[in-house]
């Protein structure tokens, strides 16, 4: 198993806004006001299989990540990939 960096929350990136206080800060820093904060929930993705799910993360950026591991371990984190996508759909 590949072990990942912790989040950076101060850098660019996905999570940087999670923080409603860092939101709010830095738009006042920026001369802006926010009014109103909503908490929705929407799909970010959608996959009808493992190999779609495995195809959209290739797209994504992570095709480059892989490309520095053989093509067995490659092959091994798609097969993992697609079984973890089908056992969330079961739960569902």
């Amino acid at each position: 198993m590949v072990s990942l960096p912790p989040i950076d929350m101060d850098g660019p990136g996905t999570f940087r806004y999670s923080d409603v206080g860092r939101l709010l800060k830095d738009f006042a820093a920026s001369g802006f006001a926010i009014r109103q904060i909503e908490e929705i929930e929407v799909d970010v993705m959608e996959a009808d299989s493992g190999g779609e799910l495995v195809e959209w993360t290739r797209i994504f950026g992570l095709s480059r990540l892989l490309k520095a591991h053989p093509e067995e371990i490659q092959q091994a984190w798609e097969a993992e990939s697609s079984s973890k996508q089908r056992r969330l759909v079961e739960m569902t």
